[in-house]
This record gives structure tokens, sequence and C-alpha cells, in this order.
């Protein structure tokens, strides 16, 4: 039994409109019949999922079979209205012998596997098997996955916003938006806990579409009341590849009256790296339309000063790393001032990340950081943080402590 999922359905959908997803499922069909023997079974188990039965055939048939079907499924492409699409699938497989298994029971296997054969990166198959630690690492796998569909279903998710401070004024200018999720009876989770599985079951973009419409619709509630708030939005990589995000943006910044430069959107260096080849050119014609960047987590990664030349970003948020000994360790105020140089060379704001203590964000700024974020200036919260920091504290002696 192969339980058939399509990779990039929802994608068709939102971008050409459900008529021609209807189409693109009776093409897909078509080429699974085409695939398999007439004496197999092919059918559409509902939305963009489809079963296959395949009778009569050895583990090593079957795996042939999946083969072919995931190559000319990645190979095809769906071309409507003048765009073209790649249409890859997941297919999870079981395999049966007798009739210990109800009906309902090998549909769930082979669903589980195909689970995990998006887990694993999509556009494969997997074939179920009963062993404890897989049995274990899928089902924990799927768990994720249920309860970020049933979050975006029932409303489970709720944004935090965490001030980022002038560290000239002392004043809140922007504010990150944070997501996490929130179970009835239940403590907040937070993403680190479940983007991975969001990532691996390709829920990014859903989860970026939630977050932006929802943080928009609040964002033009809180610049009523407070002003000219900004919002710094952390987004995936999936906002280089999946245009309708940008217009899901531009729909609901029209639809709060808010202005584009109100919003930041934030990607972490690794994104931007692993996108380099189109990343550059298109946040270069966003940033042309008004759309402004941050590259979020910088030093993490891979810590390229020509990452700060090349990419049109207005913002450089530098990693907490640096930042949460920065009082007592020489190597990292060398390492923080070397960016905040480079930054303002190429007429970009730097954004200090895990600020504990008024030491630490004292010496921000005689090191030529304009912002900074962390406890000692609020913690995350559903509500807004409007108190100004005091500028009017001792500035502190830096150490000369070096790391072994």
């Amino acid at each position: 039994l192969l339980f058939i999922d399509l990779d990039q359905f929802k994608y068709v959908n939102d971008t050409v409109g459900h008529t021609a997803g209807d189409r693109l499922l009776k093409t897909v069909g078509d080429r699974l019949k085409d695939g398999v023997r007439e004496t197999d079974i092919v059918s559409r188990f509902g939305g963009d999922e489809f079963v296959v039965l395949l009778s009569d055939v050895t583990k090593k048939d079957v795996e042939g079979v999946c083969n072919e079907l995931v190559q000319g499924m990645r190979e095809y492409r769906f071309v409507e209205s003048g765009d073209s699409f790649t249409i890859p699938c997941s297919i999870g497989v079981t395999l049966f012998d007798n009739d210990h298994c109800t009906p309902t029971d090998l549909l769930a296997q082979a669903d589980m596997a195909c689970h995990y054969a998006k887990a694993r990166g999509r556009n494969r198959f997997h074939v179920y098997t009963a062993s404890g630690t897989e049995m274990r690492h899928m089902m924990a796998e799927i768990s994720w996955s249920q309860q970020i569909q049933a979050a975006l279903r029932e409303g489970l998710f709720v944004l935090f916003y965490q001030p980022i401070v002038d560290v000239n004024t002392g004043e809140p200018e922007l504010y990150e938006v944070l997501l996490r999720m929130k179970p009835p009876h239940q403590k907040l989770i937070l993403p680190s806990a479940f983007l991975p599985a969001a990532n691996r079951f390709g829920l990014m973009t859903e989860i970026d579409e939630w977050v932006i419409r929802n943080a928009l619709d609040n964002l033009a509630k809180f610049r009523t009341e407070h002003g000219d708030i900004r919002f710094t939005l952390n987004v995936s990589g999936n906002i280089f590849e999946t245009p309708h995000l940008f217009q899901c943006l531009e729909e609901s910044l029209k639809r709060n009256d808010v202005p584009l430069e109100a919003v930041v959107l934030e990607i972490t260096e690794q994104t931007a790296v692993a996108n380099m080849g189109n990343a550059g050119k298109q946040i270069a014609e966003l940033s042309g339309l008004g759309f402004r960047f941050a590259i979020d987590d910088f030093g993490a990664g891979y810590s390229s000063y020509n990452y700060l030349k090349t990419l049109p970003v207005d913002y450089i948020k530098i990693d907490g790393a640096f930042i949460s000994e920065l009082s007592g360790d020489d190597i990292d105020q060398a390492i923080v001032s070397s960016i905040s140089q480079i930054a303002q060379a190429t007429d970009k704001k730097t954004i200090a990340e895990h600020v504990g203590d008024y030491r630490t964000f004292d010496l921000l700024r005689s090191l030529g950081v304009d912002y900074a974020q962390g406890y000692f200036l609020g913690k995350p919260s559903p509500s807004l943080r409007r108190e100004r920091v005091s500028l009017e504290l001792a500035t502190p002696k830096t150490g000369k402590r070096r790391r072994a």
C-alpha cells in the first residue's frame, strides 16, 4: 500500500487558484495510473493525497515503482497561466501478506511512513517498519506535525513582543514579534520545540502566513495607541521560494493601512547564505519597493563580512554569543566593534541581542552599536513594554579577561 502526498500542492492553489489545482490533481492521477500496472488500484484519498494498492509484488518491486514515481513527479512541470511548477511527492509504503492488519491499520502505517519521508526532506519514499527506535522517533515527529496543524486550524498560536531599544536615547523603537504555541490547559511552548518539525513537514509557509497576518493586524492597533511602532518579523527561507508570502505581506499592510517602513523582515544568516544565489537580488528588488530586512544571529554561522557588503539589508543583529559576556571580554568587544564599523561603512544599523545588564547596554554605545535587545531591556510579553531605559547610570569600566 502506497500513501502519496504532493509536496507543493498548496503553493499551486495559492498562486494560480483552485481551478488550476483541480486540473493538477487530475493530471497527477493520470500520471500515477501510467506508472503502475493495469491490475493495480490508484485512488485519490483526499485533498492532495493518493493511495495505490499493488498486488503480488516483492519489496524490491515496490521500491522500483516508488523510485519511478518519485523521479517522474520530480521531473514533471505543471504549467498554468505562464507559471511553471515542480510537483514533487512523498510516498509512504507498508507491505502486508496476511490478514492480521485491518485496512485502517494499513492506512495508518502507510500514512506514518509518508510523514517520515516528508520529515527526512520530502521528495522521497519510506517503507514502514515496526522497529522501536524508529517508531518512537516517527511518532514524535508526527505528533508535532499534528499539533502544529491543530494550532493553525484552532488559533492556538500567540504572539509575544520584545522591545529593541535605541542605545543613545533609551527609547524602544522596534519590537521583535515572537511566536508561541498555547495548547489548552498547557504551558506556552517555545518555537525551538516545534519549528524543526514545521520545517521538516513543510508547514513553515503556513506559519509565516499566520504570523504576517496576525502581527500586522496587531501592529495597526498598537500604532493607533502608541504612534509609529515598528515590528521585526522572523520569516523562513520560504520567503525567497514562495512569492505569495510577499503578496500576503502587501495585502496585510494595505488592509491595515500600515506603511512598509513599519515592518522589518528578519532572516537568519544561515538562510541568507543558503539562498545567496537569489537572496541578494530579491532583497535588492524588494528593498527598492520599500521592504526592510535584517540579518539575524550574525556571527553564529558563516560570519563573512562580505555579506555585510553584498547583501542590501538595513539591520545586522549581532548574535548573543558575543554579547552575553561583553563587558568582561576584550575579544568579544573587538568583534562587536568590528561588526559595528563595517555596518556603519555599509550604511546599516546594528542590533545587539541578549543584553543582560546595564554594563553591557552602556558599553554598546561606546562600541558604536545602534540598538540593544535582551531581558534587561524587556522580556517577551503579549503586550508592549513602553518603558524608556535610563541613561544616567555610571558608565562601567570594561574588563580585559580573555577566553581560554
